[in-house]
Protein backbone atom coordinates (compact mmCIF):
# COMPACT_ATOMS: atom_id res chain seq x y z
CA UNK A 1 0.00 0.00 0.00
CA UNK A 2 1.80 3.48 -0.82
CA UNK A 3 1.74 6.00 1.62
CA UNK A 4 0.92 9.50 0.27
CA UNK A 5 -0.63 12.77 2.80
CA UNK A 6 -4.27 13.10 3.76
CA UNK A 7 -5.42 15.45 5.05
CA UNK A 8 -9.02 14.86 7.28
CA UNK A 9 -11.42 17.65 8.13
CA UNK A 10 -13.53 15.45 10.42
CA UNK A 11 -13.03 13.25 13.35
CA UNK A 12 -14.65 10.38 12.32
CA UNK A 13 -13.33 9.87 8.63
CA UNK A 14 -9.89 10.76 10.72
CA UNK A 15 -10.30 8.15 13.97
CA UNK A 16 -11.56 5.27 11.27
CA UNK A 17 -9.04 5.39 8.97
CA UNK A 18 -6.13 5.37 11.36
CA UNK A 19 -7.54 2.65 13.52
CA UNK A 20 -8.43 1.25 9.94
CA UNK A 21 -4.67 1.38 9.22
CA UNK A 22 -3.32 0.09 12.29
CA UNK A 23 -5.61 -3.01 11.94
CA UNK A 24 -3.99 -3.42 8.18
CA UNK A 25 -0.38 -3.43 9.94
CA UNK A 26 1.44 -6.52 9.07
CA UNK A 27 5.13 -6.10 10.22
CA UNK A 28 5.43 -2.65 12.38
CA UNK A 29 3.63 0.18 13.41
CA UNK A 30 5.35 3.36 14.10
CA UNK A 31 3.41 5.53 16.11
CA UNK A 32 3.97 9.22 17.20
CA UNK A 33 2.19 11.66 18.70
CA UNK A 34 2.42 14.70 20.22
CA UNK A 35 -1.48 14.93 21.69
CA UNK A 36 -2.62 11.69 22.85
CA UNK A 37 -5.24 11.47 25.84
CA UNK A 38 -6.45 9.47 28.21
CA UNK A 39 -10.03 9.51 26.68
CA UNK A 40 -12.32 7.31 24.51
CA UNK A 41 -10.08 7.87 20.96
CA UNK A 42 -6.68 7.23 23.00
CA UNK A 43 -8.00 4.16 24.46
CA UNK A 44 -9.49 3.02 21.07
CA UNK A 45 -6.04 3.50 19.87
CA UNK A 46 -3.88 2.33 22.61
CA UNK A 47 -5.56 -1.56 22.14
CA UNK A 48 -5.73 -1.53 18.57
CA UNK A 49 -1.58 -1.30 18.85
CA UNK A 50 -2.05 -3.53 21.63
CA UNK A 51 -3.96 -5.93 19.40
CA UNK A 52 -1.38 -5.52 16.41
CA UNK A 53 1.63 -6.63 18.94
CA UNK A 54 0.23 -9.25 20.35
CA UNK A 55 -0.82 -10.75 16.76
CA UNK A 56 3.01 -10.48 15.84
CA UNK A 57 2.98 -7.39 14.31
CA UNK A 58 5.96 -4.97 15.93
CA UNK A 59 4.56 -1.44 17.93
CA UNK A 60 6.46 1.58 18.88
CA UNK A 61 5.03 4.15 20.31
CA UNK A 62 6.77 7.73 20.72
CA UNK A 63 4.75 10.45 22.56
CA UNK A 64 5.42 13.92 23.83
CA UNK A 65 5.64 13.80 27.64
CA UNK A 66 4.17 17.50 27.68
CA UNK A 67 1.76 17.55 24.79
CA UNK A 68 0.63 14.04 26.49
CA UNK A 69 1.16 14.67 30.26
CA UNK A 70 -1.93 13.15 31.39
CA UNK A 71 -1.61 9.80 29.10
CA UNK A 72 2.59 9.69 29.45
CA UNK A 73 2.34 8.54 33.45
CA UNK A 74 -0.55 5.78 32.90
CA UNK A 75 2.48 4.41 30.03
CA UNK A 76 5.27 3.65 32.93
CA UNK A 77 2.95 1.40 34.66
CA UNK A 78 2.45 -1.29 31.97
CA UNK A 79 4.11 -4.28 31.04
CA UNK A 80 4.09 -4.26 27.00
CA UNK A 81 5.88 -7.69 26.21
CA UNK A 82 8.25 -8.15 23.59
CA UNK A 83 6.66 -6.64 20.55
CA UNK A 84 5.47 -3.48 21.72
CA UNK A 85 7.53 -0.28 22.69
CA UNK A 86 6.29 3.19 24.14
CA UNK A 87 9.09 6.09 24.45
CA UNK A 88 8.17 9.29 25.98
CA UNK A 89 9.88 12.04 24.56
CA UNK A 90 10.66 15.25 25.94
CA UNK A 91 9.52 14.01 29.81
CA UNK A 92 8.95 17.19 31.70
CA UNK A 93 9.29 18.02 35.23
CA UNK A 94 6.82 16.68 38.01
CA UNK A 95 5.65 20.50 38.23
CA UNK A 96 5.36 21.09 33.97
CA UNK A 97 1.88 18.71 34.03
CA UNK A 98 -0.31 21.10 32.74
CA UNK A 99 -0.45 22.58 29.24
CA UNK A 100 -3.01 24.30 27.22
CA UNK A 101 -4.16 21.77 23.92
CA UNK A 102 -3.98 23.80 20.95
CA UNK A 103 -3.92 20.98 18.60
CA UNK A 104 -4.03 17.49 17.67
CA UNK A 105 -1.25 15.81 15.87
CA UNK A 106 -0.61 11.55 15.49
CA UNK A 107 1.40 10.46 12.67
CA UNK A 108 1.15 6.80 12.02
CA UNK A 109 3.74 4.96 9.79
CA UNK A 110 3.52 1.65 8.58
CA UNK A 111 5.89 -0.95 6.72
CA UNK A 112 3.91 -4.08 5.07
Amino acid sequence: MPLREQLYFDSKSYRNRVLDLIAQARSEVLVTSYIMEADDFGGEILNALIRRAESGVKVQLCIDGYGSSELAPQLFDKEWGANFEVRVYHPPPWWAYRREQFFHFLTVVFKV
